[in-house]
């Protein structure tokens, strides 16, 4: 009887443990792909941005996961549930840097407010869900005809493709380059080598 406990507790704890490494597992491989487009590279204030989206990932996964796991009635109903950031909202991300760099000409002022408005939209997003969610209307969402959710849906997956690839080829580019400069420099080094034995046999 022991030993029948003994290995459904050791079950239980591989099969929890499972779980957890692939919900890790996909927040980590999200993280890294959605987290390089969430500010808009194209604009030259967010060029470098890249990281910074990526901690911002991790950071709404933790704080998620921590309200989800240990938020008492306003954590999920669900045994496993899995928090991540909202990947849907990049598209509004870069709408709103995009308004804001046609009326801000300072780029440390446009990160500052770009900053406080993503802040912002978040903080709304979630009183609005967390207001449906306490209401119980959740069901609204069948008000809307199918094929604008779907057709929504893939726009916003179509968007997220190709600035997933403009963003590669952006950082691709950058890589051309940075190796050209290194052939370019280690080509000056032998030559000044070069020299240096030629003057030193003379």
């Amino acid at each position: 009887m022991s030993r029948r406990i003994a290995l459904t507790v050791l079950y239980a704890t591989a099969t929890d443990n499972l779980q957890s490494y692939h919900r890790t597992l996909m927040n980590i491989l999200d993280g890294v792909s959605y987290g390089m487009i969430t500010f808009n590279t194209k604009l030259p204030a967010f060029q470098d941005f890249g990281g910074i989206g990526i901690s911002m990932f991790f950071v709404s996964c933790i704080v998620a996961q921590l309200v989800f796991t240990g938020g008492g009635r306003f954590g999920s109903i669900f045994k496993g549930g899995n928090a991540s950031m909202m990947i849907e909202v990049v598209p509004f991300f870069h709408a709103i840097s995009a308004i804001l760099d046609s009326r801000i000409n300072d780029n440390e002022t446009l990160v500052a407010t770009t900053l406080v408005a993503f802040s912002m939209s978040s903080i709304l997003t979630g009183i609005a869900f967390g207001l449906l969610g306490k209401l119980r209307l959740g069901r609204l969402s069948e008000f809307f005809p199918r094929h604008i959710l779907v057709g929504t849906i893939g726009g916003v997956g179509a968007f997220l493709f190709v600035t997933g690839c403009a963003t590669s080829l952006s950082y691709i580019s950058r890589l051309y380059r940075m190796l050209t400069t290194l052939r370019r420099s280690i080509a000056v080094c032998k030559f000044r080598l070069a020299s240096r034995k030629t003057r030193h046999f003379r």
